[in-house]
Parts: structure tokens; sequence; C-alpha cells
């Protein structure tokens, strides 16, 4: 088994693709995992610890903002901790390095084989290889449209989003900022360590003896249920969104 670390810019994706990946391997994914729940029902297979390094990586970057009570009624654009998997990053940003966050990330991968995943990695994850062991990559997406949708009802009720605004037009852009950083790392990499699968993909044979050559270890064929498959979304999608979509599907066709 190869390590790996699992990209995308939504959890329903990448939960759904680490599930697979792990649900019958001795993967490592990290300490104080987050447990099930109504978005992830199987399961988030993500690790607080992860999460907790990324928002820091992530807040050395961004712009500060003092959570007040008074955001609560009035939200703010500028996201703090837990929100910033939803930031805008600019593509010209350049992460400093530091050294208690590349001792905390040494210690999330001293057990292998691990799988990582956060959606927050999409920004962070040219920070995190530098220090990384050998590893391999698969990127998640799924259309647009629906990631929009599925983020935008999250906004709606989650209690860490409070205190939190972003335009219609600003989740898009958070969609296609978050490909193009990961497009970014892909375009400086070996290519056979890369590996792009479209959410759908994810309910075909086809596709998941493909990711058991790439991994070189057995997957959860029975994992994704295609009731979870929640769909639709009723939204015009940016041509230049689009044109990453498609751009990531003629990856994923390779």
């Amino acid at each position: 088994m190869h390590n790996l670390i699992v990209l995308g810019s939504g959890r329903s994706g990448t939960s759904m693709m680490t599930g697979i990946l792990t649900s019958k391997n001795g993967y490592y994914l990290g300490d104080n995992l987050i447990g099930k729940n109504e978005r992830n029902p199987k399961g988030n297979f993500e690790s607080r610890d992860v999460n907790e390094i990324n928002e820091e990586i992530l807040a050395r970057v961004l712009p500060e903002r003092e959570d007040r009570l008074i955001h609560r009624f009035f939200p703010s654009p500028v996201p703090v901790s837990p929100q910033r998997w939803l930031a805008q990053l600019p593509m010209e940003t350049t992460f400093p390095d530091n050294e208690a966050l590349t001792s905390r990330i040494q210690q999330v991968i001293r057990t292998e084989p691990y799988c990582i995943k956060d959606p927050r990695m999409s920004y962070t994850y040219s920070y995190w290889k530098n220090h990384l062991s050998a590893h391999r990559v698969i990127c998640v997406f799924r259309h647009p449209g629906q990631t929009h949708a599925s983020i935008k009802k999250e906004l709606s009720y989650a209690p860490h989003l409070k205190g939190f605004r972003v335009s219609d037009s600003g989740l898009y852009n958070v969609w296609l900022l978050m490909y193009s950083h990961i497009l970014r790392s892909f375009n400086q990499a070996d290519i056979n360590d890369w590996l792009f699968v479209e959410y759908d993909q994810l309910f075909e044979e086809g596709c998941l003896r493909k990711i058991e050559d790439f991994i070189q270890a057995k997957v959860d064929h029975e994992f994704a249920e295609s009731r979870f498959n929640r769909s639709g979304y009723d939204k015009k999608v940016p041509g230049e969104v689009m044109a990453m979509y498609e751009r990531l599907k003629g990856l994923s066709r390779k």
C-alpha cells in the first residue's frame, strides 16, 4: 500500500473516497477523528489534529478577524477557525515555513501507511508535501453546481459556520481556487503519483479497480451506496468554473 493524500473541495466526495480506501485497510487517518454526522452518515474519516494544523497554516496567510458576538447577527466575509476551508486563497500565496507546524505534521505522518484527508489540504498541500514521506495523491471532484448547493445548505445550519458569509459567486470562486491550487501542485509532480476521480465514478466497478491498481491494495467495493449520492442544483455555473470542471473530467479519464 502507498501512503495517500486525498484532496478535493467538498467533504462528501472526499469522505466517500477515504471510506472506500480505508474501511478494509489499515491506513492511519490521524488522531482525534471526527465522527459520523448527517452529511456523512458512514463517517468523515478526518482528523481534528490535521484540521487544526491546516487552520494554523491558513491563519498565517489570511486576513485576521476578531470572532466577536456581533458576527452572529452580522456575519463577516472573513473566515476564522474552523471556517477557513471556505477561504478564497489567492494563487500567489506562499506559506512561510514554521518549525512548530512542521513538527506537528511529522507527528501525524509518523505512522505508515497513512491516508490524510481534509478539504483545507486543497490549499495547504503545497506546505505539507515538503515534509511528507513517499506518497500518492487522489483528487476527488464533483460537478461544481452540486458542490455549491451542498456547501450552501451546510452554511444555513452548521453551528461552526455561524458568523461567516460568502456569496454565490464567492462559493464558486472557492471551488475554482481550490482546484487551481491542486492543479498547480499536480503540474509540478510526477503524474504517475496522481489520480483524478469524479464523484460519480465511485459507484463504478471499473473505477474501483483502477483505484486498487493505483494504491496497490484492495478497496471496499460495497462502501459507496447510491442512496448517499445526493445531487441536484439550480444555479447557473460560471463559464470559468465549468472550464475547470471539464479539465478535471479529462484528467479523470486518463
